[in-house]
């Protein structure tokens, strides 16, 4: 569909509505190192018509990547082609906000309609976007524009589970300077019976509270021409409470948790000729707490973060070829982590220092590009196997409607143990070794686009191996272990067909596919039965497909998403079925005066699926009904 764009670098800036040509060259400088990488990026129209969805939820239903989540109000984290949640990266607005304790991010605390872009980069990028991002990377921003604007959005929405939710929105302007803020806030307590073993039971223990603030304010300090400097502040403070319903093998569940987050940044960027530069200053502090009463169990603990960095880019052309230019790119990142054990009086750290260089050239028409990223980074242990890239992407063929361009990268990947992992009590392992390793892929990109007609096809296959994989075994006590070598291969199909009828009258589409087999291929540990098994809640195959009909101010959408079977033990002893889910809504646009009001009606869960699990023995809501009203001025 329109809102949803699927490129192997970003387009040319000034084909991105909503801000200038010269700030989306500042913001999004780090993608144009990634030209033979899989991007798939959500604009603010995709954004606003799922708002009422977590982060985790409007992946799993637009993406094929896999969402591993514990059920009801747990953790949800990426498993991009078979990767573990610790690698995979999220970056706010350039700055990675994965837990230092965890070393990821619960994106079922990320409500979507706070940000005005979001991308989803599959692929080892270890060199570019640093420590943990072997699986994928998500990126989360929202843009700056300078100039006379004022704006206000507001939006509720409820359904049948007793979930209810709420934003505010306010966005300013003036010629140099710029504010943007929102609040979101949601009381959810899934209203709903499930049947175990034969007896109907309502979920209990289920309420969550959630309230995210997040501002955006900018000074343009400096324009002349093409050269520009401002200054920005950007914050993000998160507060939730939660309860976790008991599985079906528990007669009851007290379980509570609590996560409180805040978020500082500041940041300095500019452009002057053919160089472009930014320097970005952050703070993370993160609080969580947990109590099950049943068993007088409590852990609390605390992590800081900060972080720094200065980058430069020179764009000039090559002096022997007239329509090749050359870029060069130099980035210096710190990250200092901080863990707190309010329980056990113990705080561990960490630092990080790195040196990221970065060469390309491609032709000013984009037929062909080669970049080569190279990364050396240090921490308290020593430096870090040296980590190289080379990203390329050539155009094959074209004419006035069709391209097709071959894309490919091989990258040397590199991950550090989370603090959590060395140092978790009980069950931390201090004498864990990093991940290391190789990834590579290969695709091709096609597109045909004419006057009322659009359509994007693009096949990949993927290969990392990764030696000392990290994996978590134990019974009452989890400790993590270091796997030998763990390879992840596979094929990824994203197609996006679009047609313009008439000037009222459209219809798009999109289907994705994830074909992964990640298994063991070597362990440390004698008589292993995992040789050549798929590693646990990795699903081999994961579909996603939607259809969208748009007649004047009304849309009609369809979707549906089908979840392999997963192994939930290291010798595929024992699986979760697979399993289909289904949605569809109903929206509907009206101007009254000066504001324009949008309204949704959807159904989740359409074929009232009530046996699918994402997790052994916790059930999830059946068939159910929303309805979100959304007022802008």
């Amino acid at each position: 569909m329109s809102c949803i764009t699927l490129t192997a670098q970003p387009p040319e800036a000034d084909t991105l509505a909503g801000i200038s040509v010269q700030e989306q060259l500042l913001q999004h400088s780090k993608e144009r190192l990634l030209p033979g990488a899989v991007t798939v990026t959500f604009d603010a129209e995709a954004i606003a018509n799922n708002r009422n969805l977590s982060l985790d939820k409007f992946l799993q239903r637009h993406t094929s990547v896999f969402i591993r989540s514990g059920g009801i109000n747990s953790n949800a984290t990426l498993n991009i082609r078979g990767s573990s949640a610790a690698q995979n990266s999220v970056l706010w607005n350039g700055i990675n906000i994965n837990n230092a304790a965890l070393g990821a991010t619960d994106l079922s605390l990320i409500p979507m309609g706070l940000f005005s872009r979001v991308s989803l980069v599959t692929g080892s990028n270890t060199t570019v976007f640093g420590n943990g991002s072997t699986g994928g990377t998500l990126l989360l921003s929202n843009d700056i524009a300078f100039g006379k604007q004022q704006g206000a959005e507001a939006y509720l929405h409820a359904n049948t589970l007793r979930n209810t939710d709420a934003q505010l929105q306010l966005k300013r302007g003036g010629k140099r300077w710029f504010f943007s803020g929102g609040a979101d806030g949601k009381y959810q307590q899934q209203a709903f019976t499930y049947d175990n073993n034969g007896v109907e039971e309502r979920m209990t223990n289920a309420l969550l509270k959630m309230g995210n603030i997040q501002g955006d304010m900018a000074f343009l300090l400096k324009e002349s021409g093409e050269n520009r400097q401002y200054l920005s502040a950007h914050i993000w403070l998160q507060g939730a409470y939660r309860e976790i319903p008991k599985a079906l093998f528990e007669p009851v569940s007290v379980k509570q948790q609590q996560n409180g987050s805040s978020k500082y940044l500041l940041r300095y960027a500019g452009k002057s000729g053919k160089a472009a530069w930014n320097a970005r200053m952050a703070y993370l502090h993160d609080r969580f707490i947990y109590d099950d009463e049943a068993v007088l169990l409590h852990n609390e603990y605390t992590t800081r973060q900060y972080h720094g960095s200065v980058d430069l880019r020179y764009v000039s052309d090559l002096p022997f070829l007239r329509q090749w230019e050359q870029t060069f790119y130099g980035e210096l990142p710190f990250n200092y982590q901080h863990l707190y054990d309010h329980k056990r009086k113990e705080a561990h750290s960490l630092v990080r220092l790195a040196g990221v260089l970065s060469y390309g050239v491609r032709h000013k028409r984009y037929k062909h590009q080669v970049v080569l990223n190279l990364r050396q980074e240090w921490n308290d242990f020593g430096p870090v196997p040296f980590l190289p890239q080379l990203q390329a992407r050539f155009r094959l063929a074209g004419s006035r409607y069709h391209l097709l361009y071959a894309l490919g990268s091989v990258q040397k990947t590199y991950r550090l143990p989370t603090l959590n992992e060395w140092y978790y009590f009980p069950g931390g392992n201090p004498g864990l070794r990093p991940e290391q390793g190789w990834g590579s892929e290969a695709g091709l990109d096609y597109q045909w686009i004419m006057p009322k007609w659009v359509l994007m096809v693009k096949p990949v296959l993927f290969d990392r191996t990764v030696r000392d994989w990290i994996y978590w075994l134990g019974g009452a006590i989890w400790t993590p272990h270091n796997i030998a070598a763990v390879n992840s291969r596979g094929a990824e199909l994203y197609i996006a067909p679009h047609y313009q009828f008439t000037e009222k009258f459209s219809l798009g589409g999109s289907w994705s596919s994830t074909l992964t087999r990640a298994v063991t291929k070597e362990s440390y540990l004698p008589n292993d039965k995992s040789i050549g098994k798929q590693i646990p809640y990795s699903p081999r195959i994961v579909h996603q497909g939607s259809v969208q009909v748009r007649y004047g101010s009304w849309t009609a959408t369809g979707s549906g998403q089908y979840i392999g079977y997963r192994f939930i033990t290291t010798d595929e002893s024992d699986y979760i079925s697979d399993y289909f889910l289904a949605q569809c809504s109903v929206q509907k646009q009206w101007q009254l005066r000066s504001c324009v009001i949008h309204t949704t009606l959807y159904i989740d869960n359409l074929t009232d699926n009530r046996t699918y699990r994402v997790v052994k023995g916790r059930p999830m809501p059946p068939l159910h009904a929303g309805l979100s009203i959304a007022c802008r001025w």
